[in-house]
């Protein structure tokens, strides 16, 4: 009953997260951290692959492996490259970022909001909750809030060209926020 419970919210969270990120997903598009692709499966693009630092169960989109920092793509090989609640994932978050501005054009980042300390404690609560229940290590650290984001793309040459907040993507998580960063490398 409780993976049914679980497989039901992982739906629901994808389609809404897949509507906030349609808008901004274009052309060939690379999912880092995909995982089975619930999300990128949704676009409705048929030049998704994603990529993740292990294969999972079912995947619903072509996925491949990398180990977490280099991109096994050419340079510019991607029209988008989208990153949807994975950074605050990465053991290093600045060299992921210089490998996403390396291969695409554009980039779209869907992150925890944590700039209120109650949507930091919501986020910590279910990423405890849920790190267990998918067996997924997170980096405590990892998360930041959207002046620090904008500080680390700005430092990595990023153009911010559009930057979006919303809630109810996780329910039933109330407090859970997240905000959408639409980027441009200028490297």
């Amino acid at each position: 009953m409780l993976q049914r419970w679980v497989r039901w919210l992982e739906i629901l969270r994808a389609e809404k997260v897949c509507r906030i990120l349609a808008p901004h997903v274009a052309g060939r598009t690379l999912d880092v951290g995909c995982w089975n692709g619930e999300v990128a499966s949704r676009l409705d693009h048929a030049d998704i692959v994603g990529i993740d630092v292990t294969i999972p169960p079912g995947p619903l989109i072509d996925v491949r492996v990398f180990d977490g920092t280099k991109i096994p793509f050419d340079s510019k090989s991607f029209d988008t490259v989208l990153s949807s609640t994975v950074l605050h994932h990465a053991k290093e978050p600045e060299a992921l970022l210089l490998e996403m501005a390396r291969v695409g054009r554009r980039i779209v980042v869907f992150e925890d909001n944590v700039d209120h300390w109650w949507s930091h404690a919501s986020t910590l609560g279910l990423h405890v909750v849920t790190s267990r229940l998918h067996d997924m290590p997170y980096e405590r650290a990892g998360f930041r809030t959207t002046a620090e984001w904008l500080k680390l793309f700005d430092s990595l040459g990023m153009r911010v060209k559009a930057t979006e907040f919303h809630r109810g993507t996780q329910p039933p998580w109330p407090l859970l926020r997240h905000t959408l960063f639409v980027l441009e490398p200028t490297l």
